[in-house]
């Protein structure tokens, strides 16, 4: 049994991607993201300092996803899900809008904020609406690490927000010491082949950093550095706010699909900075 996490960037304007993060990562500067030819469905995020590296699975086919985290639950690993989009919003009237301190230049309601939020909303509906479709599984949902964790027989997903957003807290996938290296067209170090299409892709990298943020918070990963040295740091941002309304708690009501809490609250929202 291990950790597995799947993250998703929603993106906007039907733009949006995901990635299958079965083993805790090491330094993010030495993982690049390739799309493969169109032909196959599956796109990697590959680890370029070393040919025996891990390289994770990633993608924008909903089905796609749905069945591999099918297939994680029904053999018993710990299935993890988070979304780069606001996930829930405060409802207690307070002047100030923002969900957490970090946010006031990026706020869950400003343009940005409101339209990939919607585009989460739909593409986590759309996505458990075909996880609830398997017969032979049973699973419940939690926003509380503690009770994820807890050893138990019952399928559970604990489900979080990745905030990769502003000069803090969006790593640029250009930072990296191994794309920099790297030819237009780059070569995959496991089968020295070059691959079919460049290998910047922002949604699958944002989709990695909030893996990543998981990672680094939950288990203590070490990301690495940046340029100048600085080692990056996942943190999990403490909402201001105790009223609120949970779009997490809406999708799982909509489907019958059991929740911890039961009543709405603010999930874990992790960064990297």
């Amino acid at each position: 049994m291990e950790i597995v996490v799947y993250a998703l960037d929603a993106g906007g304007k039907n733009n949006f991607a995901w990635v299958r993060v079965h083993k805790c990562p090491n330094d993010i500067n030495n993982y690049v993201p390739i799309i493969t030819p169109k032909n196959q469905n599956i796109d990697n995020i590959i680890d370029c300092s070393s040919i025996n590296g891990t390289d994770y699975v990633s993608g924008n086919d909903l089905k796609l996803l749905s069945n591999l985290i099918y297939n994680d639950l029904k053999i018993g690993n710990h299935v993890a899900i988070g979304v780069e989009a606001p996930m829930w919003f405060p409802i207690s009237p307070l002047k100030n809008d923002y969900r957490f301190k970090e946010e006031r230049q990026s706020s869950w309601s400003g343009q940005i904020g409101s339209t990939v939020s919607v585009q989460g909303i739909k593409i986590i509906l759309n996505l458990f609406d075909l996880l609830r479709k398997t017969k032979n599984i049973t699973f419940s949902t939690t926003t509380e690490y503690t009770h994820w964790t807890k050893k138990s027989e019952e399928k559970i997903i604990f489900l979080f927000e990745g905030f990769i957003s502003g000069v803090n807290y969006k790593i640029p996938c250009t930072n990296n010491s191994a794309i920099r290296k790297l030819p237009l067209r780059p070569i995959n170090p496991k089968t020295s082949k070059k691959y079919s299409t460049v290998y910047e892709e922002e949604h699958r990298w944002d989709a990695f950093l909030v893996a990543c943020a998981f990672y680094g918070y939950y288990l203590n990963a070490n990301l690495g550095k940046d340029r100048t040295g600085r080692t990056y740091k996942a943190t999990k941002f403490s909402s201001l706010h105790l009223n609120v309304f949970s779009h997490w708690h809406s999708i799982m009501r909509r489907f019958n699909i059991f929740i911890t809490p039961i009543s709405d609250c603010a999930c874990p929202i992790l960064a990297i900075e």
